[in-house]
C-alpha cells in the first residue's frame, strides 16, 4: 500500500495544565504582620454586629484570632490534601512533607505538630507548634520575630519563632530572610581597621631594667595605717612603673594625685631601681607639674646648675 492510499487520521493534541494556588490579594498587600493583624481584627469586629462597641482599642485575643484566621487560610491553600486526610481520620501520605511531624487539627482547625509532649507542663504552642507553610504570611512572621529580637541573629530569631510556629527547613528560610534585612546588613558591616604603627625604639632596644620606663596610676584603693577596728581607711593610689624593654613592674603607694606625692614616689623608685634614662607618662596634671618642678629644681639647685646640665647631657641623661 502506497502512502497516498493511507487513510487520514485526526491528530489528537493534549495540553497539560496545572492549577496554581495563589495567596489572597489582601494578604499580599501588607508588608507588616502587626498592621495585617490589626486591620483583620478591625474588619472581623465590624462584621460582628453584636460586638460593635465604641471602644477604640483591640484586645490581644482579637489579634491572636486574626493570626489564627490567616494561618488557617494559608494552610488550607497549601496543605489541602493533608487537611482532608486528617479530617477523614486517615493518615497523611508518606510523600507529604508533613508526614514526619505527625500533624493533627486542633479545636480551631489549625494544623499543629504532633509528638509525645501532650502531658508536658508547657504552653500549648510550645508543646504543639502551629505549622507555618512557605508563604507570604510566614515571611511576615519571620520579619516580625526578627524585629522583636532587635535584629538578632539566625539562632535567636529561630528560637523565638519556634515558641509558636514550626517552619519546614526553618534555619535556611530564616537565614535567607535575615540576609535581606537592610538594618542587619548595616550592623554586620565591618569597620576598617588601621594597621598598628611601629614600636618605639625603647621597646625594641636591649637595656637594663627600668632604663626606659612608662608610668601610670591605678586606683583608688583604701589602706589603713594600723590594724584593728575603729581605724579609718584612707584613700590612696598605686604608681605603676613598667620597664619598656623587659616588662618588669615596680609598684609604689601614692597618697594622692598631687605633684609632691608623685615626686616622693619617683625618688623612692630611682633610689631602688636606679636612674632611668627616659620616663614616659600621659598628660596627667600631677605629671605635668612634676616635670615643671623637676626642671626648676634642676636649674636653681646651685650656681653650677648649667655646668651640671652640660655634664648630664654629656653622660646622656635626659
Amino acid at each position: 500500500m502506497s502512502d497516498a492510499d493511507l487513510p487520514e487520521q485526526r491528530v489528537a493534541a493534549h495540553v497539560a495544565t496545572e492549577k496554581i494556588e495563589e495567596e489572597p490579594e489582601m494578604l499580599l498587600r501588607f508588608s507588616s504582620l502587626h498592621r495585617l493583624l490589626r486591620v483583620t481584627a478591625w474588619c472581623s469586629r465590624w462584621r460582628r454586629t453584636a460586638s460593635r462597641t465604641t471602644t477604640l482599642t483591640l484586645r490581644s485575643d482579637k489579634i491572636d484570632d486574626a493570626l489564627i484566621l490567616w494561618l488557617r487560610v494559608v494552610q488550607a491553600l497549601l496543605f489541602a490534601a493533608e487537611i482532608t486526610a486528617i479530617s477523614a481520620n486517615r493518615t497523611v501520605s508518606p510523600r507529604s512533607s508533613l508526614a514526619s511531624l505527625s500533624p493533627f487539627l486542633d479545636d480551631l482547625g489549625v494544623l499543629r505538630v504532633g509528638g509525645r509532649l501532650k502531658h508536658a507542663m508547657l504552653p500549648t504552642d510550645e508543646r504543639h507548634p502551629m505549622i507555618a507553610p512557605p508563604s507570604w504570611l510566614t515571611r511576615l512572621i519571620i520579619e516580625s520575630c526578627h524585629r522583636r529580637t532587635l535584629h538578632g541573629g539566625v539562632q535567636l530569631t529561630l528560637g523565638l519563632l519556634r515558641l509558636r510556629f514550626w517552619i519546614s527547613r526553618g534555619r535556611s528560610v530564616v537565614k535567607q530572610r535575615l540576609h535581606r534585612c537592610v538594618t542587619s546588613t548595616r550592623w554586620r558591616a565591618t569597620t576598617p581597621q588601621l594597621p598598628m604603627g611601629n614600636l618605639p625604639r625603647g621597646r625594641v632596644t636591649p637595656a637594663r631594667p627600668f632604663l626606659r620606663t612608662g608610668l601610670d596610676y591605678a586606683g583608688p584603693i583604701f589602706i589603713r595605717t594600723t590594724k584593728g577596728r575603729g581605724h579609718r581607711a584612707h584613700k590612696a593610689f598605686i604608681a605603676v612603673f613598667v620597664c619598656l624593654c623587659t616588662k618588669a613592674v615596680h609598684l609604689d603607694v601614692v597618697s594622692n594625685y598631687t605633684t609632691d606625692a608623685f615626686l616622693a614616689a619617683f625618688r623612692r623608685f630611682i633610689s631602688r631601681r636606679g636612674l632611668c634614662e627616659e620616663l614616659y607618662s600621659d598628660c596627667g596634671t600631677n605629671f605635668v607639674g612634676a616635670d615643671r618642678v623637676l626642671r626648676e629644681l634642676f636649674r636653681a639647685s646651685s650656681a653650677d646648675g648649667r655646668r651640671l646640665a652640660h655634664a648630664a647631657a654629656a653622660e646622656g641623661v635626659k
